[in-house]
């Protein structure tokens, strides 16, 4: 595939209920993956796929509605950047690598708002109104937060941001 880049690009409505598929997926990438000012709204499954170990960085997007993750990164590392993740059936950003975020909007997700398991670095973001089992805002192994407002999130578990581990 290269290295890909979507800008300017809007994905509305597309996907298949089974099996799920997301409406834009990029796999094993040769080098960084880039989008820029995407809309991905009201799409059955996940919005956007990224996997196979390049990094990716998000810029000016938005991931709205979708019936599954907004965005998905598996396998590399996301720079999220001025980016807005809101009613997503099934979390608003999942990782299993680092990812950063950086002035981005996490509003109203199901199943959490940033879910990660190789941590998280938030800087100057907001998270409002995220559901979940745990961690309804911020569930991550681990994860340094900076200037950034957390208001009313609600998780199941009592717990509204879970971060384990050191």
């Amino acid at each position: 595939l290269g290295t890909p880049v979507l800008e300017a690009t809007s994905f509305t409505e597309n996907g298949m209920r089974f099996p799920c598929d997301s409406a834009v997926k990029i796999d094993n990438p040769e080098g960084p993956v880039t989008l820029k000012q995407l809309t991905v709204v009201n799409n059955l499954c996940t919005g956007v796929e990224v996997s196979g170990g390049a990094d990716a960085t998000i810029t000016d997007c938005t991931f709205r509605d979708n019936g599954g993750t907004g965005l998905s990164c598996f396998s590399s590392d996301c720079t999220v950047v001025r980016s807005q993740f809101v009613g997503n059936a099934y979390r608003g950003v999942s990782s299993n690598e680092l990812v950063w975020v950086i002035d981005s909007l996490f509003l109203r997700n199901l199943d959490n708002g940033l879910y990660t398991y190789g941590g998280a670095i938030v800087i100057n973001s907001v998270f409002a109104g995220n559901t979940g089992w745990y961690g309804a805002a911020l569930d991550s192994s681990s994860a340094y937060v900076l200037n950034s407002v957390f208001f009313g999130n609600h998780a199941d578990s009592s717990v509204a941001g879970k971060v384990v581990g050191s």
